[in-house]
């Protein structure tokens, strides 16, 4: 029984290294895209060769 939730426990650590990796490389981890996006009360942004673009904006 505690092999199981062994396993499942792998598994869910896994799930979020990837999750978090995958957001994280959304904009090469560009804080200050996110940052200057933030500022600006846009509600996502793009980044496409280091350069910044904010979407959603009000």
């Amino acid at each position: 029984m505690a092999r199981a939730f062994e396993i499942v426990y792998a598994l869910l650590i896994l799930f979020c290294l990837f999750f978090v990796l995958t957001y994280a490389s959304k904009c090469n981890i560009d804080i200050d895209c996110y940052s200057e996006c933030l500022y600006m009360e846009c509600r996502d942004y793009t980044c496409h060769n280091s350069k910044c673009t904010c979407i959603n904006c009000p």
